[in-house]
């Protein structure tokens, strides 16, 4: 079996535990955290590993290897992959940088970096950035190793809104410092952002249908998933009212998506190695986004009316600025309050540092093959034929044409001219505004 996800920046595969491995942990600890597996090739392929063994490795040189020591910032976990054993080691970025190996002098070989998906030794320059970027700022204002940025994206998004996006503004938004070097908050919003949303959908079974791991910068990840979640977001339209009125219901309350999404990316703890997950199962959608809750706050706290915190409020003025955030807060508030007249209710939980909040559907779900033809009919701004629908299904004329009538019946579809030349689209209103 081979893992998918390509070495990188925070992700690094060791076949065995060995000295290349001890520079790996140590560069992530320098950096931005990472995650070390122990048991796969180069490759992702997977050839397993003596976890216990390699457990009391890593915990060892941890504490006695390093200096100081990054005990608090390791995790060693086990996880299977067709019956092989591997060792996945959660790095945390540390507060007392620079780390390196005991006894060695921090400039020859003792301090490693990480540069792309490699591990090199630091240079006297490097060390001291790393010693200068130790201060009690945010994360995202913290400079970073990087001068070679690229806001392409983000740009678009800034200019089709009509916001300046300048070299000026970008100082104001905090892309860069008074020393005009790059930031953490610069990271996120570029085209290289190393951090990853992964969105996975299940069937009824609970079995993985599939796994998309959306990149880029994390204003382009919002656009992305918004459009995934809007795609299975359709409404049931009932057209059958006693006033007559078109009347929408959808799956899951609009703003309450909205809200999930942009509170899991403007208040994930992005120097955790672990990545935010939004999982689509046919009954709810869940949010998992490390950090959790502030250690000083209690959930029930963060749930009370009125209660606010963001873990990166430059984050969160951008999204104000785009529109896609009322306010530097929870959200908590407007995700019930979209409940507010269903029996269904969201739930919110924390899990040692991250944190999931659950939305369960409110209407009934439309049959496999239904969500199918729908999703091939939108892929066309001009609609499909029939027999093209058929083609795509491998379906029957008789049961295509069944499908076709109940979506049109509920209103997720609608025809346009006669004959041969009928065609089937999705309604205007039913199309993402995004």
């Amino acid at each position: 079996m081979k893992l998918s996800e390509p070495e990188g920046q925070t992700l690094e595969y060791k076949q065995e535990w060995c000295d290349t491995a001890k520079k790996t942990l140590i560069a992530f600890a320098n950096d931005l955290g990472g995650i070390l597996q122990i048991g796969v090739a180069d490759n992702g392929e997977v050839v397993g590993c003596d976890f216990d063994q390699v457990e009391r490795s890593v915990r060892r040189f941890a504490r006695d290897g390093v200096e100081p020591p990054m005990t608090d910032l390791i995790d060693v976990r086990k996880q299977i992959f067709d019956d092989k054993v591997v060792a996945t080691i959660l790095v945390a970025p540390g507060i007392k940088k620079p780390y390196g190996f005991r006894g060695k002098v921090l400039t020859e070989g003792g301090v490693y970096i990480r540069l792309g998906g490699q591990t090199v030794p630091a240079t006297l320059d490097e060390v001291i950035r790393i010693i200068q970027r130790g201060d009690p700022r945010s994360w995202e204002s913290r400079a970073v190793n990087e001068t070679d940025l690229t806001f392409e994206q983000a740009k678009r998004i800034f200019d089709d809104l009509q916001i300046p996006f300048s070299e000026g503004s970008q100082l104001g938004y905090g892309l860069l410092n008074r020393q005009r070097e790059f930031t953490n908050l610069a990271l996120l919003l570029s085209d290289q952002n190393p951090f990853r949303v992964i969105v996975n959908t299940y069937d009824i079974s609970g079995k993985v249908v599939s796994s998309n791991r959306v990149c880029g910068s994390v204003l382009q990840q919002w656009l992305s998933v918004r459009r995934t979640l809007a795609d299975i977001n359709t409404p049931v339209i009932d057209k059958e009212s006693s006033d007559f009125s078109r009347k929408e219901t959808y799956p899951w309350p609009q703003l309450a998506l909205r809200e999930a999404l942009t509170n899991t990316l403007a208040h994930r703890d992005y120097s955790s190695p672990l990545q935010v997950a939004v999982n689509i199962h046919p009954d709810a959608i869940t949010f998992f986004t490390p950090g959790g809750i502030p250690p000083e706050l209690t959930l029930d706290e963060a749930l009370m009316e009125g209660a606010s915190f963001c873990r990166n409020e430059k984050l969160a003025e951008i999204f104000m600025r785009l529109h896609w955030m009322e306010k530097a807060g929870t959200g908590f508030g407007d995700i019930f309050r979209a409940y507010a007249l269903f029996p269904q209710k969201p739930k919110l939980q924390q899990v040692a540092r991250s944190f999931l909040i659950e939305l369960p559907r409110i209407n009934e779900q439309q049959s496999g093959k239904e969500a199918d033809v729908l999703r091939f009919v939108k892929s066309s701004p001009e609609g499909k034929t029939r027999p093209e629908i058929e083609a795509y299904m491998q379906l029957s004329r008789p049961t295509v044409l069944k499908l076709l009538k109940a979506l049109r019946k509920n209103g997720h579809l609608v025809v346009e001219g006669k004959g041969p030349a009928t065609r089937y689209l999705v309604p205007t209103t039913d199309q993402d505004a995004h």
